[in-house]
């Protein structure tokens, strides 16, 4: 069998906030294509605060780019929702791990996060991006490939090494590494929207 293809996308979540929350105050539906559009739009009448909010969202892409640019990308993740699924093998039964990081890989990840990310990078997107809104909350990188960040390609190395064997292990599979170019940074208010992968990626690794 041909060796899958692997991607590791590294993301900090760098603070979390507890609050209390009145539960009464919070609207009453949700779901797929409700609390967010996933294989088609959101009905208005059926899911009226998730409508509003999500067209909130896009009309800061709107005034970024433009409605077609936009629109466009938001047809093509919610049109690949829907049609690659189908198409995709599963490599294991359940489809996630959660386990801790090697303590090398670990070390290596932290501390070269530690010593650049005052240098951190706005991430550019490309235009008409939905996949984030980050117009109105921009995404940052501590990327291994950038070469003003001393150690990356290094780090880069040590991380493979260091997780190719668990997840060769757990997928019963021979791996190559196609994609790991870093951290990213999510700020306040971003939104992730839900989408898949291109099908060159046949096995997907997300470390988070």
């Amino acid at each position: 069998m041909k060796n899958l293809f692997v991607a590791l996308l590294l993301s900090v979540v760098s603070v979390v906030v507890f609050c209390k929350v009145d539960l009464t105050s919070d609207p009453p539906e949700y779901g797929v294509d409700c609390s967010y559009p996933i294989h088609y739009g959101i009905n208005k009448k059926e899911c009226p605060y998730f409508y509003d909010q999500y067209n909130k969202a896009m009309q800061g892409c709107y005034k970024l780019y433009s409605r077609r640019e936009c629109d466009g990308n938001e047809r093509d993740r919610l049109r690949m929702n829907i049609e690659q699924p189908p198409t995709q093998h599963n490599y294991t039964e359940i489809g996630f791990k959660k386990i801790k990081a090697p303590k090398e890989v670990w070390e290596a990840l932290t501390n070269f996060y530690n010593k650049w990310k005052a240098k951190k990078k706005i991430e550019k997107w490309y235009r008409g991006a939905t996949i984030v809104n980050s117009w109105d909350a921009p995404s940052y990188m501590v990327s291994f490939e950038d070469p003003e960040f001393v150690g990356g390609v290094k780090v880069k190395e040590q991380i493979w090494e260091g997780m190719r064997p668990i997840i060769e292990e757990w997928t019963g599979h021979k791996l190559q590494p196609t994609s790991l170019y870093g951290i990213r940074l999510y700020t306040a208010g971003s939104i992730l929207a839900t989408r898949m992968f291109h099908l060159q990626l046949l096995f997907f690794f997300s470390h988070i």
